[in-house]
């Protein structure tokens, strides 16, 4: 199994980080250790075999899993925190629920128009970000930063959930297959990833096989090095959507430049590939990292 480094960098930075003073206690909420994201490592065919796909996609976690989450850690006088990350619950893919994580943290320190819904005032709320992954009783006061869906957050026609969700695992035809007719994307995360959406041969034997429900794809160099702005080829299907592309479209679509994104193996997996070192220079410089590993996954935020 693989660990993955993920990272998306926006040419201005927000200088929103917090040095602690002494030890303190920092509260996790339920599920809130960002336990969401597990890789399974698929082989993507390459004429020269440097090229390997993952699919993200750990399913909604069980409520003695929520429980366990919930406590208090110690950070030690070192620790430089990441102030207005927002917590969520899994929201219709742990991969898509990561990512609206970091684009709510860039819309509460001054990239604002990355969420501009009613709810919290058209601010990314700081708790519970994301509805939850139950389309009859989404969490009261969460945004579809994550995930759009009618009647949610002020909407009034078909969303992500509408559209792309029967339920976890499940794999297509999409509900919108019926009519014809996808919603216009802009408004949540999921749609620009890929996530749930059925629609691309990764295989290439003439027959969709993803996203199943719950699923995002990422495209990685097998040889450690950085892949920049990773899309799959364009035989495997329309859009071109992958977790780290996607999250260039989202930021962009909202009016961001995006000076780089990339993929990358983490070194103790590949001796070419990101170190400790590079994250923690990252989040010296209030950049946020998405880390996912294969099986059981933990993923906390500083």
């Amino acid at each position: 199994m693989l660990d993955r480094v993920f990272r998306r960098l926006l040419a201005r930075g927000a200088r929103d980080v917090t040095r602690t003073a002494a030890s303190r206690k920092l509260r996790l909420e339920p599920l809130e250790n960002r336990a969401l994201l597990s890789a399974t490592p698929v082989d993507l065919w390459t004429d020269d075999g440097q090229i390997a796909m993952g699919i993200a996609d750990s399913p909604p976690p069980s409520e003695d899993f929520v429980a366990s989450a919930a406590g208090a850690a110690d950070a030690p006088e070192s620790a430089v925190i990441l102030s207005e990350v927002p917590t969520s619950r899994w929201t219709y893919g742990c991969g898509a629920t990561a990512v609206g994580m970091l684009f709510g943290y860039y819309d509460r320190v001054g990239y604002d128009n990355m969420y501009t819904g009613p709810t919290n005032g058209g601010v990314a709320p700081l708790t519970d970000l994301g509805q939850g992954s139950d389309p009859a009783s989404p969490i009261t006061s969460s945004c579809s930063i994550i995930a759009s869906q009618n009647g949610f957050d002020g909407r009034t026609t078909a969303g992500h959930v509408d559209d792309y969700w029967i339920a976890s695992g499940a794999s297509g035809p999409d509900p919108w297959e019926a009519g014809g007719i996808e919603h216009a994307w802009g408004d949540c995360v999921a749609d620009f990833l890929g996530t749930n959406q059925w629609k691309w041969d990764t295989d290439r034997d003439g027959t969709v096989n993803a996203n199943e429900d719950g699923s995002t794809r990422f495209y990685y160099n097998t040889n450690g090095s950085k892949m920049y702005d990773p899309m799959p080829a364009e035989d495997l299907g329309y859009p071109r959507n992958t977790l780290s592309h996607g999250m260039r479209m989202f930021a962009e679509s909202k009016g961001y430049f995006v000076a780089t994104n990339y993929n990358q193996l983490t070194n103790n997996e590949h001796s070419n590939g990101f170190t400790f070192a590079e994250y923690t220079r990252q989040l010296h410089k209030s950049i946020d990292v998405i880390l996912t590993k294969g099986g059981e996954t933990r993923c906390f935020p500083v």
